[in-house]
């Protein structure tokens, strides 16, 4: 989904092709400029380049993990919201306390309407639209 610069920008981060689609097809009615990515080091480059204002990724990627992901985008992009969808929700949140309003961690399986929910709830906490 492309759109004016006004958008608000997300990027996807999964290795599971069908868990992308399934996410866009859950975001195709919001105004959002969302990117796709299906590895850590394939979603840091995408991000240098758009800056999103939000990322939701998986914990488990080829090369890079969803943690590490995070942190090497957290030192261009610190103000952006992070979305971690995992089956190991416990050690994330253990790894993660330190860190703000900025990260959410929801555990899989995770259904479409629950996924929005967490969208919409980081996009109140960062004042942005759709929430």
């Amino acid at each position: 989904m492309q759109g004016n610069n006004t958008e608000v920008r997300v990027l996807v981060i999964d290795d599971d092709i069908a868990t992308l689609e399934e996410v866009a097809d859950a975001l195709e009615g919001f105004e959002l400029e969302v990117y796709f990515a299906t590895s850590g080091e394939e979603a840091v480059a995408l991000a240098r380049k758009t800056t999103p204002d939000m990322v939701i990724t998986d914990f488990l990627l080829p090369g890079i993990n969803g943690l590490d992901t995070i942190e090497l985008m957290k030192e261009f992009i610190p103000d952006c919201t992070y979305l971690m969808i995992t089956a190991h929700r416990d050690y994330c949140l253990d790894v993660v306390h330190e860190h703000s309003d900025s990260f959410f961690v929801a555990e899989k399986p995770i259904s479409i309407d629950m996924m929005i929910f967490y969208i919409k709830s980081a996009l109140k906490t960062i004042h942005l639209p759709y929430a």
